[in-house]
């Protein structure tokens, strides 16, 4: 699930993944799009798909997504939702994960002094976006920067945070090009 102001930020000059016309338009809150496949993977008989609480009539998107097949990401068209920008920011607020952790005390039995606390955590499957720039001077035996780390990164998985021994924090790298970057060589 995403919204259009995340995608924005995907059309934005410095990223240059999506182009602004790219962006579909979503003014009915209570509507969400998705692709035919998505739509007619979850949505039910009434053509009504189910988030937390909150139901959405579904509205088949335009766009054919060609640029999620540029990333690589051509399963997400099967599952991709797009909702508003409002409600997306409540599910932000009202639906992260919030887990409640502790550390028993080994001899007596209990919750150590001071070690009760509760840890946000993204939703499997979540897909996160950043920008890159090097100076396109040489690295190694590649080009550039971004050459070598795409080399030797890409499609690696690495861990983020502190969670590793309850399975959390793990992510899996890909590199691309912004539209502008491939234009430009």
């Amino acid at each position: 699930m995403t919204c259009p102001e995340i995608l924005r930020r995907l059309a934005m000059p410095h990223i240059g993944i999506l182009s602004d016309n790219e962006i579909p338009k979503i003014t009915d809150k209570e509507t969400i799009l998705g692709t035919e496949s998505a739509i007619n993977e979850y949505a039910l008989n009434n053509k009504k798909v189910y988030f937390e609480d909150l139901n959405f009539s579904t509205d088949k998107l335009k766009d054919n997504l060609k640029w999620l097949e540029e990333l690589g990401l051509s399963k997400v068209k099967n599952c991709l939702f797009i909702i508003h920008n409002d409600v997306f920011q409540y599910f932000v607020e009202f639906a992260t994960m919030v887990i409640s952790r502790n550390r028993i005390d080994d001899e007596k039995g209990i919750v150590q002094k001071g070690a009760l606390w509760t840890e946000e955590h993204l939703p499997p499957e979540t897909y996160l976006f950043s920008h890159m720039e090097d100076n396109n001077e040489a690295v190694g035996d590649k080009a550039n920067a971004f050459e070598w780390i795409k080399g030797h990164l890409n499609n690696k998985v690495i861990h983020l945070g502190g969670d590793e021994t309850v399975g959390k924090g793990f992510v899996e790298l890909s590199f691309t090009k912004s539209k502008k970057e491939k234009q430009n060589g």
